[in-house]
């Protein structure tokens, strides 16, 4: 893709409008070579017809043919002249450079006037001077044709600024408008949701609250049949000794003994109903125990997906574990895993990275434990994110920021060993990542090395996918944007 744009670049010179107007004939066609965006660049600029069906190279045409002001053939020689290779020294009072100036042909480049880009070069030829001084009309002409070539073109102007106005203007209230409907809908579902998860909690949690009453209470009445049931066998045993010892001293017939082991057996039986009765309540009440702990699991994980509302979420965690707990269950590793999720997440969000500035850009490291950040100030600072502490502050630069500078970007490379910043001072500095902490002395790059001497401020910047390239855009002092490739 780099390699793309720079042929872009070499054939428009870094024109916005023929750099924008071939991009979309690339993207188009989607291109792969710098071949396919030569013939491109031939069949959409360098045909003869081009004059004529596109407005920039149109308007070029006209403003040095029909010019109001100037002699046409005047203004072809002088493009004759620079075309050539011919030094000409540009002269702000000259009218005849001024208006080569405007109509794009040429620029201006260490005060001398060149050609400003291939586009122009092929397509305005020597040849094109030739035919055009032999056709020219004549003065009355040429004055009548520009004035209304001119009136023409601001109603072309107004008429282009106002569809262009509206359609934005409605595109953007669309937009606006169906995201606003969009997050009224999901926050609607997410407080029924909530609201539904509350109501059946507490519907459960009266529910358990009776069942443990009632389980309690027929705890207790157990407890004491037991404990009348344990005194009864006690006094049957005695009386099994008893009648053991009756029979022995004074020969009880085998039907009195008899009768005695049945009752004793009859109260061995009781005893064990009265057991599985308890055990039964026990089991139910474990159950409904178990249950209430999905339902809090249920609204918990609820909550830790809502921002906002880790509070919340952690004091839910931390409620049904220790219900479980005083019910003698051991937690599932699930909601202990959910409870440290949301500790570990809840303490993350609510660490702040103090300035005592206005922060402009921020980036943070690929692997989540670095964050840098810079603005209004002569200053980088690097973060733990861990701990909120700030780990290192770099200060300075050999070309710090005047007054109402910032810095304009700041970000990590793809594998997270470098980092990036641009600054209004026109300085790209490139630094090492080297145990949490950034290099003492970057790699610089400046605008006015980047862009063939012409000073500037950086904009944006950003790496490849891969991190062996770097993009980043520009504006220099003469008022162009301009996008610069370099290997990083």
């Amino acid at each position: 893709r780099s390699a793309l744009i720079a042929q872009v670049v070499h054939w428009t010179g870094g024109h916005p409008y023929l750099t924008q107007r071939l991009c979309y004939e690339v993207a188009k066609a989607e291109a792969t070579t710098s071949q396919q965006v030569d013939q491109l660049c031939r069949e959409t600029f360098l045909d003869r017809k081009a004059r004529e069906t596109d407005p920039n190279l149109h308007f070029a045409h006209e403003r040095i043919l029909k010019d109001p002001e100037n002699d046409p053939g005047e203004l072809l020689r002088l493009y004759a002249t620079v075309r050539k290779g011919t030094p000409v020294r540009y002269n702000p009072t000259n009218s005849l450079a001024n208006t080569l100036r405007v109509s794009g042909l040429v620029a201006v480049l260490e005060s001398q006037l060149q050609v400003r880009n291939r586009i122009y070069a092929e397509q305005f030829t020597s040849t094109w001077v030739q035919e055009s001084l032999r056709s020219l009309p004549d003065v009355a002409r040429r004055k009548a044709y520009w004035q209304g070539f001119r009136r023409a073109a601001l109603l072309g102007c107004i008429l282009l600024l106002s569809t262009s106005a509206a359609i934005w203007f409605g595109v953007k209230a669309k937009q606006e408008n169906r995201e606003k409907t969009q997050l009224a809908k999901k926050n609607d579902q997410q407080t029924k949701l909530l609201l539904k998860g509350k109501e059946e909690l507490l519907t459960i949690t009266r529910q358990l609250s009776n069942r443990t009453g009632e389980v309690a209470g027929k705890t207790k009445e157990l407890s004491a049949k037991i404990g009348e049931l344990t005194q009864k066998s006690q006094e049957l045993q005695m009386r099994k000794q008893a009648v053991e010892d009756l029979k022995k001293a004074q020969g009880v017939t085998a039907v009195a003994l008899a009768q005695a082991q049945s009752n004793l057996t009859q109260a061995q039986r009781k005893v064990n109903q009265v057991r599985a009765q308890v055990t039964r309540l026990q089991a139910s009440a474990r159950s409904a125990v178990l249950k209430v702990e999905q339902l809090g699991q249920d609204e918990f994980k609820i909550a830790a997906r809502t921002p906002g509302q880790e509070k919340r979420a952690l004091t839910l965690g931390i409620r049904t574990i220790s219900s479980l707990l005083e019910s003698g269950i051991t937690p599932k590793d699930e909601t202990l895993e959910n409870l440290s999720r949301v500790v570990n997440r809840g303490l993350v969000r609510l660490a702040h990275l103090r300035h005592d500035w206005r922060v402009t850009c921020v980036a943070l490291s690929p692997d989540g434990k670095m964050a840098v950040t810079a603005g209004f100030s002569n200053e980088i600072w690097v973060w733990d994110v861990a701990t909120g502490q700030c780990v290192q502050k770099i200060t300075g630069f050999p070309n710090k920021l005047r007054p109402n500078e910032q810095y304009c970007t700041v970000i990590f490379s793809p594998s997270g060993d470098q980092v990036l910043t641009g600054a209004q001072d026109g300085v790209l500095r490139l630094w090492e990542v080297r145990g949490g902490r950034l290099s003492k002395k970057p790699l610089e790059h400046t605008v006015q090395e980047l862009a063939n001497g012409e000073l500037g401020t950086m904009l944006f910047a950003l790496f490849s996918p891969s991190g062996k390239e770097i993009a980043t855009t520009a504006r220099l002092a003469n008022g162009r944007y301009t996008v610069l490739v370099i290997d990083a």
